[in-house]
């Protein structure tokens, strides 16, 4: 157990977390919700910070 990082060990609260704190609900409240729903917000998240590093990347590389 001591090899474990803290994803494996922890990512399901971790993204519950995420989601919560998106949709302003509690973390109880997470977990109360439908999992296609939770699912969803997710794939949404994790999509969205992707394209906001695409961004900065982007960004960086500009010539203004």
């Amino acid at each position: 157990a001591g090899d474990e990082g803290f994803t494996e060990r922890f990512g399901w609260i971790y993204n519950a977390k995420q989601v919560a704190d998106f949709e302003g609900i509690s973390l109880w409240e997470c977990f109360e919700k439908d999992t296609l729903s939770f699912l969803n917000h997710l794939v949404y998240l994790k999509e969205y910070g992707e394209y906001q590093l695409k961004l900065n990347k982007n960004a960086g590389n500009s010539e203004w």
